[in-house]
């Protein structure tokens, strides 16, 4: 290795040394991204799709954000390693550079450099020095035997690079601030090289050069004796134009174009969100081109070994371009996995809370996080935030209560949550009080003939569904009995009285007990030819209820009904209700079937219109009654 490239190495080695040695709490490795890399509004069109698929959990990755570009200027130290001993020329160019993902990035940089170089061993053989054809004497200059080969080359270079981003495959950190990269690509020089060969008056120095002590005689000194002694006679002055392969390189003028394959190393320092501090070396592999230093011929007169590899290493500040809430930073300080690290880090944190959350200490089902009731007792039945369910609201709960849904309105045994309520005739009771009241044929052969007028018989009754006045199917018997009985016994008349439950509205109750009641009476008269002046309506609405303070469907049933009675001398038809109800609309889902062709109506011989039903109130009121009566 060369004595330039071991300095630029160190270099490198000392800037990156300092940089990884400085304290690292407080800076900007600790500072969160902003934007943060997985934002939505860094996201390129591309990737929007799975990002919001991310978003809801059915993507494990988030969307691929956009970066900025990077612009750079940089400056440094140009020279050759090649035949002759090279010095440190200078060399400056520019940059810009594009990551194409978190591990490459894609660079087109140029520089112009400009070098010399001195031996200090000279080239004494004949045939060496004849086979240069700027220096021989021949077609050249008139150097015969001896020459201290020396040049000076102005560099153009230009090219296009891979980098990997080595900072990038090591995440134990928020941020990344310094970023080594290696990389490789291709360019062009263009190059032009020139001889300090001729003194100020335009002579060869040839003369000169052998007054220098050649190596092994007396007073031949170090490399640095030599090449002071040479700088004495040379006059600086690079006024000959190199030799050239003109058969391989294209020319422009005096200028070379090679193509070059180049290997680059370096390190970027981010300085903040858009400026970066970088250190880099290249070394350009000139391809089938010898002569960037002017020599290409040995002491002995053959081709050299050595290829001239052109190095700059140079210090450069780069600016990245783009929207700055758009677009996150260089990828190459960029860390991919910074967000979902981070989330990974806050639900570890968490991770006591989230169990904590989802334990069940008191093993209600329910856990803790959702548990109004942290101390259910056992076997208790709890709702949903894990509360004792009390079904009834009776103040015993579910687990202790033997009767879970008991009626309101009634005290309580608190032991056992059992309503303490009277005992209500039920409809198998009133069916078989009707049975042992109904007449019988034993009774009809005690009426004289037909002729009596017992007012003691207790007739058949029938019932309606909720707001309805229909004749039920089920019912068509019961006022079969009736038509026979007062086709038997053909004096007696017989009171048919309508009745509904204490729902809804008195008025309407009573228009509605007055269907009930006309539509019987003329089921009886249509069915069965029964005459009309032997039936006496009356209706009562919700004024006579069989089941007092009915409190569920099956007392409600009872209530609504049409009873039949043999009529006394003083009972009268009633005149149809006079106040004005205005029925709600009949719900679709209860239409009811007829018992006959007709639906029939009050009045002789015509169909009754039955009203659209009132809405039920939302809850049947019994009456208050005390506990243990009927």
């Amino acid at each position: 290795m060369s004595r330039n490239s071991i300095l630029t190495l160190f270099i490198m080695v000392a800037c990156s040394t300092f940089v990884w040695a400085q304290p690292i709490k407080g800076r900007v490795i600790d500072q969160v991204y902003d934007p943060l890399p997985a934002a939505d509004e860094v996201v390129s069109k591309r990737y929007k799709k799975t990002h919001e698929e991310w978003k809801s959990g059915d993507y494990p990755f988030p969307g691929k954000p956009k970066d900025m570009w990077s612009i750079g200027l940089n400056a440094g130290t140009f020279f050759v390693s090649g035949d002759v001993a090279g010095d440190f020329g200078w060399g400056a160019g520019l940059q810009v550079r594009k990551s194409i993902g978190y591990a490459a990035s894609l660079r087109a940089s140029y520089f112009y450099g400009s070098a010399t170089g001195l031996n200090y061993k000279p080239q004494t053989n004949p045939v060496s020095i004849s086979r240069n054809d700027v220096l021989n004497s021949a077609t050249g200059l008139g150097y015969k035997s001896t020459m201290f080969y020396n040049y000076k080359t102005n560099y153009h270079q230009a090219s296009f690079d891979i980098l990997l981003n080595l900072n990038n495959i090591l995440f134990h950190q928020r941020r990344n601030i310094v970023a080594p990269f290696l990389g490789a690509g291709l360019g062009l020089n263009m190059y032009t090289t020139y001889y300090d060969a001729l003194d100020a008056n335009g002579n060869i120095y040839e003369s000169q050069f052998e007054a220098i002590p050649l190596p092994g005689d007396p007073g031949y000194g170090d490399r640095s004796t030599v090449r002071d002694a040479l700088r004495g006679i040379l006059d600086g002055d690079y006024e000959t134009l190199a030799e050239q392969n003109e058969g391989f390189n294209i020319q422009i003028g005096n200028n070379v174009i090679n193509p070059t394959v180049n290997l680059v190393a370096g390190v970027d320092f981010r300085l903040s969100k858009r400026l970066s501090l970088t250190i880099m070396h290249q070394a350009l592999l000139t391809i089938g081109d010898d002569l960037v230093d002017g020599l290409q011929w040995s002491e002995q007169g053959d081709m050299t070994r050595q290829m001239d590899v052109p190095h700059f290493t140079s210090v450069g500040l780069n600016y990245a371009l783009g929207n700055a809430r758009k677009n996150v930073e260089p990828k190459w300080f960029v860390n991919p996995y910074n967000e979902p690290a981070q989330k990974l880090a806050e639900n570890s944190n968490r991770l006591d809370e989230v169990n904590q959350f989802l334990a069940d200490d008191d093993k209600d089902g329910v856990p803790n996080g959702l548990d109004k009731e942290a101390n259910t007792p056992p076997d208790a039945e709890v709702n949903v935030r894990g509360e004792t369910l009390d079904s009834d609201e009776d103040g015993v709960p579910n687990h202790l209560d033997k009767e879970k849904f008991s009626p309101p309105g009634f005290p309580i045994d608190p032991a056992t949550g059992v309503a303490q309520q009277p005992t209500y005739t039920t409809a198998p009771d009133v069916i078989k009080l009707a049975d042992e009241r109904y007449l019988k044929n034993e009774d009809c052969e005690r009426c004289g003939g037909g002729k009596g007028t017992l007012t003691d018989w207790f007739l058949p009754m029938i019932h309606f569904d909720l707001d309805k006045y229909a004749i039920k199917q089920d019912f068509v018997p019961e006022l079969r009995y009736v038509a026979t009985v007062m086709q038997k016994y053909t004096d007696i008349k017989i009171v048919v009285h309508g009745h509904t439950d204490v729902r809804n509205t008195d008025c309407y109750n009573e228009r509605l007990s007055f269907n009930r009641a006309q539509t019987a009476i003329d089921f009886l008269v249509n069915t069965y030819g029964i005459s009309r002046d032997r039936l006496i309506l009356k209706f009562g609405g919700e004024k006579v209820n069989l089941v007092k303070n009915a409190n569920n469907e099956s007392g409600h049933y009872l209530n609504r009904r049409v009873e039949f009675a043999v009529a006394t001398p003083a009972d009268v038809n009633m005149e149809s209700p006079k106040c004005d109800a205005k029925p709600a609309p009949a719900p679709k889902t209860e239409k009811q079937k007829p018992a006959t062709d007709k639906q029939p109506e009050g009045g002789k011989d015509k169909p009754a219109k039955q009203p659209a039903p009132e809405k039920p109130a939302k809850k049947a009121i019994p009456e208050k009654q005390p506990a243990g009566k009927q």
